[in-house]
């Protein structure tokens, strides 16, 4: 098989048709049963129009080496063109003639209709003695195609004609030569130039070595400017840091993280790489911090960035930073937790504080502010408790209440103020202690067991008394006949007004508060005293001192006695009213009260209702004949507030309360 490799290296140096033209003839050269050749693969393009004849001739021309000298000592034949016209019968050649000048050669005569030929180039034997016809030109010039492009839908296209400045030339080169030579030499600089524009023709826009020079400048360039530019726009470790750093100190705290967070990317070794850590921690804690609103997150977040900075050789840096911080949170949980007691919030305070014990040094704790801050949690703690105590109270009363049990009703309600005497005022105990009084009248009874009085002291060891003294200076005018009595020493004393001289003496303990006084407003009227050492109430006669009767109550009791209608009315400490009567000292019995009585009774004009007040919080109105409780009056006095009876000036009650007793 004959190489056909210079064959289709020629076409493709030729540029004038595509790659997939060339591979095509490629595979009909390798089928060829005939020896192939440039002629003939030419020949073939030129019949599937893929150039034209006259590119094609030119093809071989450059091929075969033709020159002009060449072209000078052999004039071509004027039949030797690739048109595919069917050749006449070879003639015998015509006789010589002499030399002269060139003649344009006869207007060849109109050669018959081409035969259809085959695809194979094996029908078309490309050489001089025998080629195909061709149909005779169109006058009409079809468009220019490119090689390789698309054939027409229909006909043949008919080669296009020289451009006017072409056959202008090749004019002028024919008319200045002489003979043959001068022809050739000008058909050869025909086809060059029609080489050439063909080349340009054909050559891609982007193989001009202008554009590949510029092309190639501009992509170095660019590479250049890009790696300048990434080299300029990298900071350095330092400069990195420092960058970082100022974003810090001047509170752009986002800025700051992102720039800390591309430094410890790009520089994870660097020295600056665990103070960047630190201060980049501090920065997200300041965020939390500042302007926070719910303080239990801030907390949150708090101990979440001291768990990665602790560990920080740098961490240390941060102690100032943290001595505010820190107890900020403390301060914003104890303000959260006071507007709103809870549990949760008080223990994240007392943990905060515990994280400033743990990471502050004692010397740069703001003490003042966190002693502010305990205190402030003590509080809370405290209304907590006491809202829970409060909450116990008043269902332990409502409880009492049900079980008929007022004692300890008002016993769970002194506890209570024991412990939080804020909450006397509270509305919900005052509602309770309501329903507590109205239950409390129930409560009230009157018992009628009598009791006799002693008509004689206990017999004692000692068999006189002798009292010392005497009077200094002169006898008052005016009050001859007169008596004064007055307690000292736990003793009662009986004066003569005008001259001061002592009538008797008698011992009653030291405890007594109650001077005697006079039944009547008779000079000659007999005392009732009290003696607080054997909790016993006495009628002495005035002037000799002498018992007339003795009623021992049997408990403690701070009123004082009163005398009404006839009796004398003690109030015991358990909430006894005691009925003793005024001539013989016996009594029919007493009322009982819920809860225990320090001032006496007080009366109405007629002596018909009786007004005691309790211990605490409630007035009793009893009935001054039958002793049933006709009502129970919730005033809400605390215990020990009250020392003097109350005052019955119809139609109203005086109660004079000590409203400062609850401060000692």
């Amino acid at each position: 098989m004959p190489d056909i490799s210079p064959i289709i290296a020629t076409i493709e140096d030729s540029n004038l048709v595509s790659d997939e033209v060339v591979d095509e003839l490629r595979q009909r050269l390798e089928k060829s049963k005939q020896p192939a050749d440039l002629k003939s693969a030419v020949k073939w393009l030129v019949q599937k129009e893929h150039i034209t004849s006259e590119q094609g001739r030119r093809l071989i021309a450059r091929a075969g080496g033709t020159t002009a000298a060449s072209a000078a000592a052999r004039p071509a034949p004027p039949d030797d063109d690739l048109k595919l016209f069917e050749e006449e019968p070879p003639a015998a050649p015509p006789a010589p003639k002499p030399a002269g000048p060139a003649k344009s050669p006869a207007p060849r005569a109109a050669a018959p209709k081409a035969p259809q030929v085959d695809d194979d180039l094996e029908l078309f034997p490309l050489d001089d003695a025998a080629q195909a016809a061709a149909p005779p030109p169109s006058n009409k010039q079809p468009a220019a195609r490119w090689a390789g492009s698309p054939k027409p839908a229909s006909g043949r296209r008919t080669p296009p004609a020289a451009p006017a400045y072409e056959a202008a030339a090749d004019a002028d080169i024919f008319g200045a030569a002489n003979g043959h030579g001068g022809s050739a030499q000008a058909e050869a600089i025909g086809e060059e130039r029609e080489r050439k524009k063909a080349r340009a023709a054909q050559r891609n826009v982007w193989d001009s070595p202008l554009l590949l020079t510029v092309g190639g400048t501009v992509l170095l360039l660019s590479i250049v400017g890009g790696v300048l530019y990434w080299r300029l726009g990298r900071l350095t470790g330092e400069e990195a840091y420092r960058q970082a750093s100022d974003f810090y100190k001047s509170g752009s705290y986002t800025q700051a993280i992102g720039a800390y967070d591309k430094f410890l990317q790009d520089f994870p070794d660097d020295p600056q790489a665990s103070i960047a850590r630190v201060q980049r921690g501090m920065a997200r804690m300041r965020q939390a911090v500042e302007g926070a609103r719910d303080f239990s997150k801030t907390l949150a977040t708090a101990k979440g960035i001291l768990s990665e900075i602790a560990p920080e050789e740098k961490f240390g840096e941060a102690q100032d930073e943290l001595r505010a911080l820190l107890p900020q949170i403390a301060e914003g949980l104890a303000k959260q937790a006071a507007a709103k007691p809870d549990t949760k919030l008080v223990e994240e305070g007392e943990e905060t504080l515990k994280l400033v014990d743990k990471y502050i040094r004692k010397s740069l704790r703001p003490e003042q502010k966190l002693a502010d801050v305990r205190a402030s949690l003590e509080l809370t703690k405290r209304t907590m408790g006491r809202d829970q105590a409060l909450h116990d109270a008043v269902a332990g009363i409502e409880k009492a209440i049900a079980e008929g049990s007022p004692q300890a009703a008002y016993q769970i309600r002194k506890e209570l103020l024991k412990q939080y005497p804020a909450l006397a005022g509270n509305e919900a105990l005052q509602t309770a202690v309501l329903s507590l009084s109205k239950a409390e009248q129930q409560a009230v009874v009157y018992k009628p067991e009598a009791h006799e009085a002693a008509p004689a002291d206990i017999q004692a060891p000692v068999e006189a008394e002798v009292v010392l003294g005497g009077p200094q200076g002169k006898d008052a005018p005016g009050v001859k006949g007169r008596l004064v009595e007055m307690l000292a020493g736990g003793a009662v004393f009986c004066f003569e007004a005008d001259t001061g001289q002592i009538l008797w003496r008698r011992f009653v303990g030291y405890d007594t508060t109650y001077v005697p006084r006079p039944i009547t407003v008779d000079s000659d009227s007999d005392l009732l005293a009290i003696d607080a050492q054997r909790n016993e109430v006495l009628r002495l006669e005035r002037r000799t001192g002498a018992l007339k009767w003795r009623y021992a109550v049997g408990e403690p009791f701070d009123a004082h006695p009163v005398v009404a209608r006839d009796h004398v009315w003690i109030a015991t400490r358990q909430g006894k009213l005691v009925r003793i009567e005024l001539d013989t000292g016996n009594s029919p019995g007493y009322v009982e009260l819920p809860q225990g009585l320090r001032v006496g009774p007080a009366f109405d004009s007629r002596g018909q209702t009786c007004y005691q007040l309790g211990e605490h919080s409630n007035l009793f109105s009893l009935s001054g004949q039958t002793f049933q409780c006709q009502e129970v009056l919730y005033l809400g006095q605390e215990p020990e507030s009250i020392h003097v009876p109350p005052l019955v000036v119809s139609p109203y009650i005086f109660v004079v309360e000590d409203q400062g007793a609850g401060d000692q």
